[in-house]
């Protein structure tokens, strides 16, 4: 019997944090899909059902907190964990500033970028054991 990889949807239009964020995901044993905006990172959601959203606030496209107020209304993905990323934090020093964009807009946590590999790991590891069960 064939288990299924535990998924990381990113969906980040900066290709070095993608690029960054995969490998870190896909050397500790996660499958990785990309998403360039918000868009695509809604559709992509509702057909592979990942097991978890890392969803940058600032995409080309949509913003961030819309993408993540429609996968949190969606029929088939309001379970997902969603974890939102941004600079502005640390572009406007308010070191809370992605806790408050989180809170704000139902996601289930968040991290200022660049995320620390120990950081990222331990969210999706903390998140990704309770995303089966939605």
């Amino acid at each position: 019997m064939e288990t299924r990889k535990t998924t990381i949807l990113i969906a980040d239009d900066d290709p070095d944090f993608v690029l960054s964020t995969k490998r870190i995901l896909q050397t500790h044993g996660y499958g990785v899909v990309v998403a360039k905006n918000g868009e695509e990172c809604v559709e992509m959601a509702k057909e592979h059902l990942p097991d978890m959203i890392i969803l940058d606030v600032m995409l080309p496209d949509k913003d961030g907190y819309t993408v993540c107020t429609e996968l949190k209304e969606g029929k088939r993905t309001h379970g997902i964990p969603v974890l939102m990323t941004t600079v502005l934090g640390r572009e406007l020093r308010k070191p809370d500033f992605a806790c408050e964009v989180a809170v704000g807009h139902e996601a289930d946590d968040y991290a200022d970028k660049p995320i620390p590999t120990e950081e990222l790991l331990k969210k999706v590891r903390r998140h990704t054991r309770t995303a089966r069960f939605y």
